[in-house]
């Protein structure tokens, strides 16, 4: 019986290697290492005309003039402003109030 628990423990160790070393071999090491884009430079915008889009077009052009003016990228930008204890979730649902909204846009101008 004792046997038998240890070939299952050295079984699953030996799936859980060839997993991680199946991951490596396919470049799973630079994985969430992307090049982060110049928020000074114009990007590709989300095609299309309904208001979904044109409220994520506006959104991502002000996050970019921010991050532009902040000299870092709209992700480092987010972060921080997630690190600052806005609840971004909330702000994409547009359940800010009044007083987080002038917040939010005191960190995104700088001011």
């Amino acid at each position: 019986m004792r046997s038998r628990s240890v070939a299952v423990v050295l079984a699953t160790l030996l799936a859980v290697a060839a997993l991680l070393g199946s991951e490596l071999a396919a470049s799973g090491r630079g994985y969430g290492s992307g090049r982060l884009h110049d928020p000074c430079r114009a990007r590709h915008v989300l095609a299309g005309d309904t208001a979904d889009r044109a409220v994520q077009r506006t959104v991502m052009r002000a996050l970019d003039y921010a991050a532009c003016k902040s000299h870092q990228s709209r992700e480092e930008l987010v972060l921080g402003l997630a690190r600052k204890g806005f609840d971004l979730a909330k702000a994409a649902k547009g359940g800010l109030d009044v007083f987080e909204l002038a917040q939010l846009l005191a960190v995104l101008l700088g001011r």
